[in-house]
């Protein structure tokens, strides 16, 4: 389930409208697409969307909050990627990380809180 922007507008319409614009953070959306004949090396139809007014009502609202407030504390470009896939057993990608990568993950929010 997701929440975009444009259904947060009601209660953070001032922040939105005036701080919104971070063409260095990028958000890209991949579509359910199923291919049981063979390995896929593209997804056609798709692209990465800056954080402009003109984009940002169809950002994620958790996207939108958490990278703009990273982007402004670290100035590191940040690239998003939606992508709402499961596998036969239910699971989401985010159940099947790998311990390394949640390491460094919550290493990353801890700089955030210091900083």
């Amino acid at each position: 389930m997701e929440l975009p922007v444009s259904r947060v507008t009601d209660r953070f319409r001032d922040e939105i409208s005036a701080d919104s614009n971070y063409p260095m953070v990028r958000y890209i959306k991949t579509p359910l697409l199923y291919n049981f004949h063979a390995p896929q090396t593209d997804i056609s139809g798709i692209f990465w969307k800056a954080m402009t007014p003109e984009n940002v009502m169809s950002f994620s609202a958790l996207v939108y909050f958490f990278t703009k407030d990273y982007f402004q504390k670290t100035k590191v470009p940040v690239g998003i990627i939606n992508s709402k896939c499961r596998r036969f057993t239910g699971r989401s990608v985010d159940q099947r990380g790998r311990f390394e990568t949640f390491s460094l993950l919550s290493e990353r929010k801890t700089y955030l809180r210091i900083r």
